[in-house]
């Protein structure tokens, strides 16, 4: 079973939802496309990538299973980032090469700690 495969059955899961449920919920993903997606018969277009990612509150990269946070909140709490400054924080992403972040996530990290520290 592949980390995709994994990673939608557990979302699923955790939300308490059936196949079925979720595709009500979703709206554009059949029951079935579901079973294909987690038995990994099949693998999703980006679009649907996108809107189990959004449905779930994650990123691409968890879904995949290339990182092990959900999305940037979560790798806030889990190294502690709350009230450090900018510079602490790249420094501390630097030493935790495993959050695999991007030029780009880096800096919408650093945007919504801006964000955080002007509330």
């Amino acid at each position: 079973m592949s980390n995709f495969q994994k990673r939608l059955k557990k979302l699923r899961e955790e939300k308490g939802l059936t196949m079925a449920e979720l595709s009500r919920e979703i709206g554009s993903i059949s029951q079935a496309s579901l079973s294909h997606y987690e038995t990994g018969t099949r693998k999703p277009g980006l679009d649907i990538l996108m809107e189990l990612a959004n449905f779930f509150n994650c990123s691409l990269d968890y879904l995949s299973g290339k990182t092990d946070y959900k999305n940037q909140e979560e790798l806030i709490k889990k190294y502690h980032l709350e009230g450090k400054g900018i510079g602490e924080v790249i420094k501390g992403l630097q030493l935790y090469e495993e959050s695999n972040l991007s030029i780009e996530e880096v800096e919408n990290f650093v945007k919504m700690l801006n964000t955080i520290k002007e509330i």
